[in-house]
């Protein structure tokens, strides 16, 4: 586990729950099994230190910005989920019941 803890260094100072970064990597492996099929991120980025650094970091960041007595967040344009599936996760595993809404426009995107 602390191996995978390792590939979130960003992440390392905010009380982060283990069981989200599993929840992370999962969310990895289907990205990256979707988007050899369709474009969902590009090609660079889907590796996966970059994915990591580049979506999944930089999204979950943002969660300290989100007003956590919400009962809705909405992620508007969310492409392949990010920011919304990872502050969902993230809401999760902090007991936190807000109901994340993603809106995407391209319908291959929004159907992964």
């Amino acid at each position: 586990m602390d191996e995978i803890l390792q590939k979130y260094p960003l992440l390392k100072n905010q009380n982060v729950p283990r069981e989200t970064f599993l929840e992370f990597e999962s969310f990895i492996n289907m990205l990256q099994k979707r988007n050899e099929e369709i474009n969902i991120i590009s090609k660079e980025t889907s590796k996966n230190d970059l994915i990591r650094e580049r979506h999944i970091e930089d999204s979950a960041q943002i969660i300290e910005l989100i007003d956590l007595n919400s009962n809705i967040i909405t992620d508007i344009g969310s492409g392949g989920g990010m920011p919304g599936i990872i502050i969902s996760i993230m809401l999760k595993n902090l007991k936190n019941t807000a109901k994340v809404n993603l809106y995407e426009k391209s319908h291959h995107k929004s159907s992964f």
